[in-house]
């Protein structure tokens, strides 16, 4: 293919050596190698005159790979030839230049050659090749206006090392300046570049593998594009980069350098019209910015939003529910607030179960409601819990000590042990009773209880020592007792004890004789007593309806929990008797206590009328006592 080549200045040196036989064509300036035929090697040369020096070629050519010296070829020069020059020095050619090589196929040959044949050695390390430049002329219109040339020039600047580097580069020098390279090949394949490109509209390039954009300095970065839509740009002194894949049409993700996952960004601000999605990893950000209608998401799971100026709304992936909000853990360690219909509930993460609250003041406006197995704590103090409907059980802290109250009664106020499986002691130092309706009293009731719109609000006046117990009285005749060990009152008559208490028995008995015989009285614990201390009173043997003196017999010191007390004489038969038993039992066992007959013939009947009353007593002495 023939390389056109302008000569705007002397050319030092011209080998034409390689040409083979050659002629000069002197025509208007314009030196041709031109195409002969005739020729073996297809290259033609002439000149018009013989002489080889000087401005004008003359018919005959210069000696045989001779050497033309400071010759201009003029324009129109014609029918001259020349063959076998060897080198052209200080050359000058005017016009166009044309250099065929023909017949080469795909063999790589030499067209021209721009050649230093000085050896590089260990003192000179480096031979540069001559450069080819190219001038032009450019009007200045600053201040100064005047012409100034404009040079480029392309050279191989080798570099010397164990594996010898070298460089085409591009360079460009204004107006007899310093030369500034712009452009270079290395020969690794890498091309270098300037700090900037201005002007270019299009940037095409195609390499075997992909094109790569490195700087100069030392700490270098480049920049290398693939065909499959990956662009990764690297730090060329360390193992950072970055990648950018485009290979899904409108996406752009940002990649490891490697290419194999995806990696962070970092920007002062980022605006998006659309939504922001980080599928696997964070989005850190000094402020996170939602458009007024849009949301903050985590993908399928719940969203945050903001539906007016100081309102934050959570919510599920559809918006329209909300589950609860984790605080520190998702196990059972941790608190969460639950959703609950329009309310909130205080749950562990798990949701296994409630949660602690604690706070100063807690303000209701309508009600608090409880379940049934809440209590309320007054920490390291008291407790109080409701275990049934009607109930209450107020405890210390330790759940060493309590009392019930038993309010399932409209109007009635029992106090009760803290299990609410008896009553317990109340005590004051002194109470009243009024008269309030339907209010039942023992023996020893006291003198009055003041009542407002029927809450108690005065206790006094009374005996210290004295409450009111538990009563238990025969509605009708009972049945037929005997001769063996029965309970006079009956199956159901006994009296309900308590762990370490002390009680104060009365029995009023009264009974048909129905044979002569003898009869035995035995107060029966379910535990043996702590202590157990009884008489009975009896009205004469021939019965109440007979004016005679009371007998009477006890125990002391008891502690078996069947505790017989002595018999008494024989009674008339068929006739009502009574006996009046007084007793103060020591219980060490929670149980019940129960009136006992036993006859020595026939049988008893117990007669309507009769009953029992039972006081527990303090355990301590009660009152104000001197010496």
């Amino acid at each position: 293919m023939p390389i056109p080549a302008l000569f705007t200045s002397p050319v030092a040196s011209l080998d034409l050596t390689k040409f083979g036989p050659t002629h000069w064509n002197n025509v208007s300036g314009l030196l041709t190698a031109l195409l002969d035929g005739a020729d073996a090697d297809g290259t033609v040369l002439t000149r018009s005159a013989a002489s080889a020096t000087g401005a004008t070629w003359g018919a005959a050519p210069p000696a045989a790979a001779g050497t033309l010296t400071g010759a201009t070829l003029a324009a129109n020069v014609l029918a001259s030839s020349l063959t076998s020059i060897g080198s052209l020095v200080g050359l000058v050619v005017t016009g166009a230049s044309l250099f065929t090589r023909d017949a080469i196929a795909v063999t790589s040959t030499d067209g021209l050659v721009l050649q230093n044949t000085a050896l590089a050695t260990a003192g000179v390390p480096v031979q540069q090749s001559p450069r080819l430049r190219f001038r032009s002329h450019v009007w200045n219109t600053t201040a100064v206006a005047a012409d100034n040339t404009d040079d480029w020039i392309i050279e191989s600047i080798p570099a010397s090392s164990a594996t010898p580097m070298a460089r085409l580069a591009f360079s460009r020098s204004l107006n007899g300046g310093a030369y500034a390279e712009r452009f270079s090949i290395d020969s690794g394949g890498t091309i270098w570049g300037v700090p900037s490109v201005s002007g270019v509209n299009n940037l095409n390039a195609v390499l075997m593998t992909g094109p790569q954009w490195r700087s100069q300095s030392g700490d270098n970065t480049n920049i290398q594009l693939s065909n499959a839509g990956l662009l990764t740009v690297n730090r060329g002194t360390g193992p950072q980069g970055v990648g950018l894949d485009v290979a899904t049409d409108a996406i752009l993700k940002i990649r490891t350098r490697a290419q194999s996952a995806d990696a962070s960004l970092t920007a002062l601000n980022l605006t998006a019209s659309g939504s922001v999605f980080a599928t696997a990893g964070n989005v850190w950000a000094a402020s996170c910015i939602a458009n007024g209608s849009g949301s903050l998401m985590w993908d399928a799971r719940a969203r945050m939003y903001s539906p007016a100026d100081g309102i934050v709304r959570l919510a599920d992936a559809a918006g329209t529910s909300f589950a609860r909000l984790q605080f520190g853990g998702t196990t059972s360690a941790f608190p969460s607030l639950k959703r609950n219909g329009a309310g909130l509930e205080a749950r562990l993460a798990d949701d296994s179960g409630y949660a602690n609250l604690t706070g100063a003041t807690m303000v209701v406006m309508s009600s608090v409601s409880l379940v049934a197995t809440s209590i309320l704590n007054w920490n390291t103090r008291s407790v109080l819990s409701t275990p049934a409907d009607g109930q209450f059980v107020f405890r210390n802290n330790g759940d060493s000590a309590g009392i019930g109250l038993d309010f399932a009664t409209d109007s009635i106020l029992k106090v009760r042990n803290r299990a609410h499986s008896g009553y317990a002691t109340l005590d004051a130092f002194a109470y009243r009773a009024s008269g309030v309706a339907g209010v039942s009293f023992g023996p020893a009731q006291p003198n009055s209880i003041t009542t407002v719109n029927g809450i108690v609000t005065a206790i006094s006046e009374g005996d210290p020592g004295d409450s009111a117990g538990s009563l238990f009285r025969l509605t009708a005749n009972g049945s037929a007792l005997g001769p063996t060990i029965a309970d006079f009152f009956g199956a159901d008559s006994a009296l309900v004890t308590e762990l370490d208490a002390i009680y104060e028995l009365v029995f009023h008995v009264k009974f048909l004789k129905t044979s002569l015989g003898t009869v035995t009285w035995t107060l029966t614990n379910t535990a043996a007593y702590t202590n157990l201390v009884a008489q009975w009173t009896a009205s004469g043997n021939a019965g109440v309806g007979t004016l005679a003196s009371n007998v009477t017999a006890g125990i002391v010191a008891t502690t078996t929990a069947a505790a017989a007390m002595p018999v008494g004489s024989s009674l008339t038969a068929s006739a009502n008797h009574e006996v009046v038993i007084r007793a103060l039992a020591e219980c060490g066992a929670a149980g019940n206590l129960r009136l006992r007959v036993t006859c020595s013939a026939g049988s008893v009947t117990p007669l309507r009328g009769s009953y029992y009353t039972a006081r527990k007593l303090s355990a301590a002495n009660v009152g104000t006592f001197a010496a």
